[in-house]
């Protein structure tokens, strides 16, 4: 069996030696346990392009979807709606004045129109 790679980790005369592994699997600090920053890959992220948020114009218009989507309750409600504009009173009514996840249902920067054409495949 091969040894495990090395770890880097800085030191004050600034070079990078090697830490070696000590044989017992486990054993060598994480980078997190180093205190190193952690750069973390975009694959960490939702699906998001310069421009659109999971098909959806921004987060907030996205968030509103998905509740409007995934919950049985409001997805009844909303099927009786042809207006996202007409629906937001019945919403905050339903949950206060945003989505379990913080996103406000008055939000500016809401895409309407797509939602309205949500509400209408409903």
């Amino acid at each position: 069996m091969l040894p495990l790679l090395a770890l880097r980790s800085g030191s004050p005369s600034g070079r990078q030696p090697a830490l070696r592994d000590s044989g017992d699997a486990g054993t060598s600090p994480t980078a997190t346990e180093r205190g190193d920053p952690v750069e973390y890959s975009q694959h960490t992220k939702p699906l998001m392009t310069a421009t659109t948020f999971n098909g959806w114009a921004n987060w907030a218009t996205w968030n509103v979807a998905l509740w409007i989507s995934n919950d049985e309750t409001t997805y009844k409600v909303a099927q009786r709606y042809d207006s996202y504009d007409r629906l937001i009173p019945r919403l905050e009514m339903m949950w206060g004045q945003m989505t379990p996840d913080g996103a406000r249902w008055m939000d500016g920067t809401i895409d309407t129109a797509a939602l309205d054409e949500m509400l209408a495949d409903l």
